[in-house]
């Protein structure tokens, strides 16, 4: 997922777009082409800096840094279905995403309504990240981005609720939560048995509107 950008600088999950059959017809999507400014891949310093001074007005620490920038391309075109339309999360790296979405609470009716709701979105981010659950992990305050990929990578095989809430703690400090909710709630529903489905595994599943009203209502059993 290490990329080139249109200015020739390395960076990471940054050309991105929602596959054809997932796009809204006459739906045109813009890029930022400003990103990059901070890079940690050309100033890898920045990966022990305070990731949340690099979240700039009007320009995201997504932006910024040059990681996972696909979601600020999301929060530029004030959908963050575009981050969601883009993966498929069958692939094994995505793996991972399936615990995320579960440990954060975040297979639910209240967020399965905000799938199509930008400002929402955001500020149901804004709430979280604003919330005990997320500070407790110095999102505002000392964590870098090197404690994320720690974190990352010592609950690979593990996958802790404590590590799940950590990695997105992490994207409060990049600027929002609103695209990994965003891609939870467009990629998987609650299943009769209770398990985890994915896609059309899911009744009413559409690639273009995502998952219908009632996605989620097993998981009140």
């Amino acid at each position: 997922d290490m990329e080139v950008d249109e200015h020739g600088h390395v960076c990471y999950l940054c050309n991105l777009e929602p596959f054809p059959e997932r796009k809204e017809k006459g739906r045109v999507y813009h890029k930022r082409k400003d990103c990059g400014n901070h890079s940690l891949y050309e100033h890898p310093e920045n990966n022990w800096a305070p990731v949340h001074a690099f979240n700039l007005p009007g320009s995201p620490a997504y932006c910024e840094l040059n990681h996972e920038k696909s979601c600020a391309d999301a929060m530029y075109n004030q959908d963050f279905l575009f981050w969601a339309k883009s993966f498929d999360v069958r692939d094994p790296e995505r793996a991972y995403m399936k615990w995320a979405c579960v440990s954060n609470g975040w297979l639910t009716p209240e967020f399965l309504l905000l799938q199509h709701d930008y400002e929402a979105t955001q500020a149901k981010s804004d709430e979280l990240c604003a919330s005990e659950r997320y500070l407790q992990y110095g999102w505002n305050t000392t964590m870098t981005s090197w404690d994320a990929l720690r974190n990352y990578m010592s609950e690979l095989g593990n996958a802790s609720v404590a590590g799940a809430e950590r990695m997105e703690a992490y994207k409060c400090a990049m600027g929002s939560l609103g695209c990994d909710i965003a891609l939870c709630v467009y990629s998987y529903c609650i299943m009769s048995d209770g398990s985890i489905g994915v896609y059309d595994e899911c009744d009413g599943w559409d690639p273009v509107r995502g998952m219908p009203p009632g996605s989620m209502l097993a998981h009140r059993n």
